[in-house]
């Protein structure tokens, strides 16, 4: 310590030190502080050793010294000093010019929480922050602003237990609705004050992240509030980064990741998914089917899937339904084996489309799912040779749902009046909307015909496949004034609403 000589009485005085001890985002500190008690001569600031000049300079800002030399006495206002914002500004806008300005709303927060405290949290921070202009030997983090964040929001402003509630977090911070918090607030109910979270939604925000999507990451894995900004967010951005990502591409990324985000294993998974689809856009797509993905084994299940589907001469990238595959890559290996075996049973030639869509909807299906449907179709009537031919054509059918095959195989057969040899040449009939589709345009037919504006017998396949335009343009637009209301029974019957006014339309010229 350099400074004035002092008398010899005053050697002999006892002088009251206490040593702060403390761990910031830096390492583990040990600061001296000098006693607050006023001392008899006029004592020039402590030489802190420090590479920059500056040091003690900032030292003067953060510990304010009276007329005589001593330290200043911690004032009782509520409200920071001015000198002490003015250090604590040029420090937050030092961070964000170093982060290059990504973070310049997240540290004008913190200057505007600066003068909202103060009294003991102010002693508190000042402290804290003299720790980071004091040793500006230390390496500088990889981002500035990650200990920063820590620094403010666990050392500066603590917060009663009383006061932080987990659910109104959830629902004012994080953007989550009432519902929603509710259900999620027990998985981080252990949380006791907002400094951790308020790291997370700082980071995230950083990355490009809106609202809404850290709302959607929070509700999908809300312990992602509990995760270390710079041992675990911090690292799986570069991670993600040195695949070639950029911040944009990995904030789009985080909400469909999940928990996923949170691990280490994401970084290699994704690089596997990047080779596997080709893109980070069809890897999104994909995700957004399936996100559990990214918690499959690669070496267990996953390669020795696309092994099979190799064989079978599959080809993921190249098939407009890629986005199914994920789901397909999941499944146990053992039951995708099977789907290809059904698939050659059906007489599906491999190489083709229907075979590629074939072996999806098989292998997505349970086996006992799979059982069922084949046995419903026979229970509707349906042969051996009927069921194959429809399958062939269209395997969809085979994941309608029990409800949707049987209401529009009884409209089909009873009401149109086809037979199952006619429906299993042409199945896609049975995928049409039932509601929207099949019935409108038999009503509107019924209709026409009972005005005799309909002579020629129309094939029920050709009235149901055309697109809506073109069915307007034959079937609707050149009887409008021949039957009043027709267009806007018909656009009720379509927005399903119910045909009912069609079928008015029929009584009334049955009873004129």
């Amino acid at each position: 310590m350099q400074g004035r000589k002092l008398p010899n009485s005053f050697h002999r005085m006892p002088i009251r030190r206490t040593t702060l001890h403390m761990k910031t985002s830096i390492g583990r500190m040990s600061v001296p502080l000098r006693s607050t008690l006023p001392l008899p001569v006029p004592v020039r600031p402590r030489q802190w050793h420090s590479s920059s000049s500056g040091a003690a300079d900032r030292m003067s800002i953060l510990f304010p010294m009276t007329r005589n030399g001593t330290p200043a006495r911690a004032s009782s206002d509520r409200r920071p000093s001015s000198s002490f914002l003015d250090s604590a500004n040029r420090y937050l806008s030092a961070a964000s010019t170093i982060n290059g300005g990504k973070e310049s709303v997240v540290a004008t927060r913190h200057q505007a929480n600066l003068r909202r405290h103060g009294g003991d949290d102010m002693i508190h921070l000042r402290r804290c922050v003299l720790s980071h202009l004091l040793h500006p030997h230390c390496p500088a983090p990889a981002n500035p602003l990650l200990s920063l964040h820590r620094l403010l929001s666990s050392a500066a402003f603590p917060i009663s237990p009383k006061s932080f509630v987990v659910e109104d977090y959830l629902v004012e911070s994080c953007g989550l609705t009432r519902a929603q918090a509710a259900k999620v607030s027990g998985n981080v109910s252990h949380l006791k004050s907002p400094s951790k979270p308020d790291a997370v939604l700082a980071f995230l925000s950083g990355l490009g992240l809106s609202r809404s999507d850290i709302a959607l990451a929070v509700a999908s894995d809300p312990r992602l509030l509990c995760a270390k900004v710079d041992k675990t967010l911090d690292t799986r951005v570069s991670e993600l980064s040195e695949l070639g990502m950029s911040y944009s591409q990995i904030a789009r990324l985080i909400p469909l990741a999940r928990s996923n985000f949170r691990y280490k294993s994401l970084g290699p998974k994704m690089a596997f998914l990047l080779t596997v689809f080709g893109s980070f856009d069809s890897c999104l797509e994909v995700l957004k089917m399936n996100s559990s993905v990214l918690s499959i084994n690669i070496e267990q299940v996953i390669k020795p899937n696309l092994v099979v589907l190799q064989q079978c001469e599959i080809t993921i990238t190249n098939l407009p339904f890629y986005a199914f595959m994920s789901r397909v890559m999941c499944r146990p290996t053992k039951h995708l084996e099977q789907a290809v075996v059904l698939a050659n049973k059906f007489g599906l030639k491999q190489g083709t489309r229907m075979f590629s869509m074939a072996v999806v909807i098989f292998a997505i299906l349970s086996q006992e799912k799979l059982t069922k449907r084949l046995q419903l179709f026979k229970k509707l009537g349906w042969s051996q040779d009927d069921l194959s031919l429809a399958v062939k054509n269209m395997p969809n059918i085979l994941g309608m749902k029990e409800e949707t095959l049987c209401r529009n195989m009884k409209f089909l057969m009873k009401d149109v009046g086809l037979e199952i040899p006619y429906i299993a040449r042409r199945p896609a009939l049975l995928l049409y909307s039932f509601e929207r589709r099949l019935l409108p345009r038999h009503c509107l037919i019924n209709v026409l015909k009972e005005h005799g504006l309909v002579k020629t017998s129309y094939d029920y396949f050709n009235i149901a496949m055309i697109s809506n335009d073109k069915f307007m343009d034959k079937f609707v637009h050149p009887y409008v004034e021949s039957v009043p209301g027709l267009g806007d029974a018909y656009a009720s019957g379509c927005a399903g609403y119910g045909v009912h006014q069609l079928v008015l339309l029929s009584k009334d010229k049955r009873m004129s």
